[in-house]
């Protein structure tokens, strides 16, 4: 895909230079913000990451494309099987009820906002929805203009 504008590359490498705390609290933000999450589909599945004993373990979720066209680079490296990847765009709602919860079932947790070296907070799926909902109810306390 295309790379996002300058500004917003600017701000994603900002963010991942954050410590892990701090980009979860940026994606949780974001995300509520937009009522957007991304993640990345590995032709007709969802990207899921393993440990390294090769269990799997998270699906990484971002705030914005961008920082998923970052970790994809520019090879669309770490897929190495040729198959087709593409970069999803989420509904916060769809997320919540939908994809998060059919995570959890699948007994697999939360990649929040990683980098290029697929380094970043790994939450349960539980936190994070409570966390977004936390988001969003303090959100509704003030009117936004």
């Amino acid at each position: 895909g295309h790379m996002g504008s300058t500004k917003s590359i600017e701000e994603a490498t900002r963010v991942l230079k954050l410590s892990h705390a701090m980009r979860y609290r940026y994606f949780i933000k974001k995300s509520v913000e937009t009522y957007k999450v991304y993640t990345i589909n590995l032709g007709s599945n969802y990207l899921i990451l393993n440990d390294p004993a090769g269990t799997s373990m998270c699906c990484p979720l971002w705030p914005d494309a961008i920082f998923a066209e970052l970790w994809l680079g520019p090879l669309d490296r770490g897929t190495g099987l040729h198959i087709k990847t593409e970069i999803v765009e989420m509904e916060l709602d769809a997320v919540l009820k939908d994809f998060l919860p059919a995570l959890r079932q699948r007994g697999l947790k939360v990649g929040i906002c990683f980098d290029q070296a697929s380094d970043g907070r790994i939450e349960s799926v539980h936190k994070v929805i409570a966390d977004i909902r936390h988001e969003i109810q303090t959100g509704f306390s003030y009117l936004k203009p």
